[in-house]
């Protein structure tokens, strides 16, 4: 009981988080530094990989992808709720 217990505090607190970095990262500027300089220059600047975005591009996705990561983390962890070993990993 106390591990179901946990299981779900963990799920529900990974996706809390998961959601808050998503709205820091769409929709405020606590993400961005302090100091409009290094902003400029990741706006500025491509990848090597492609010209096609930026850098700073870069930066929101991976923001996004991470906070879209935890959510999904809590959805998948709170969607199996048993704490016994799934009969596929048993040999």
């Amino acid at each position: 009981m106390l591990a179901q217990i946990l299981i779900v505090f963990g799920a529900v607190l990974w996706g809390f988080l998961g959601t808050i970095y998503i709205i820091y990262t769409f929709f405020t500027n606590k993400l961005e530094p302090p100091d409009p300089a290094p902003v400029a220059a990741m706006k500025a600047t491509s990848p090597v990989l492609t010209r096609r975005t930026s850098v700073w591009n870069g930066w929101i996705g991976f923001n996004a992808g991470f906070g879209l990561g935890l959510v999904l983390f809590r959805t998948t962890s709170q969607s199996d709720k048993s704490t016994e070993p799934h009969q596929s990993l048993i040999p």
